[in-house]
């Protein structure tokens, strides 16, 4: 079998070319996507981010209220390796398409879980800015002429 997308060969019976991470699969069964969510998963704790969006992406086109695999969607974007690093990323993801989509289908677990990581991300001081102190100018002073300096000007 050849990937559709970087046309290496994959081994029959794979449906994600190991070298792009491309789902090569037209009909995906809700067996495949299972798999597929948990390959994505070890994907993002590998950090090929990537290769973890395009699996989870094709999940998502075939099972649109898998809600681990928005999960996994937004962790790829924010390139974060584990869920619980939510709870520590810098950037707010409460409003992000894929958190949104991914609490609107969680089940309870998943649901608390999710609240858990939006609860315990602190907001972030805000850097101070560093206070500007005006520049003092200051003039020199002009030296005293040299002897040969005298003489030249006479």
């Amino acid at each position: 079998m050849i990937c559709k997308d970087c046309k290496r060969n994959i081994r029959d019976g794979s449906i994600v070319c190991p070298e792009c991470g491309a789902v090569n699969a037209s009909d995906l069964t809700p067996n495949m996507c299972a798999v597929l969510v948990n390959r994505a998963f070890i994907y993002l704790e590998d950090s090929e981010f990537d290769k973890a969006a395009k699996c989870l992406d094709a999940v998502i086109a075939t099972e649109s209220q898998n809600a681990r695999a928005y999960l996994g969607r937004l962790m790829a974007e924010l390139k974060i390796a584990t869920p619980n690093e939510l709870a520590r990323c810098d950037n707010p993801f409460d409003k992000n398409q894929y958190f949104t989509k991914a609490y609107e289908y969680a089940d309870g677990d998943l649901k608390a879980e999710l609240d858990v990581y939006v609860m315990t991300r602190a907001p972030r001081p805000k850097a101070k800015k560093e206070e500007t102190k005006p520049v003092e100018v200051v003039e020199e002073e002009e030296d005293e002429p040299t002897k040969n300096e005298k003489e030249a000007k006479q």
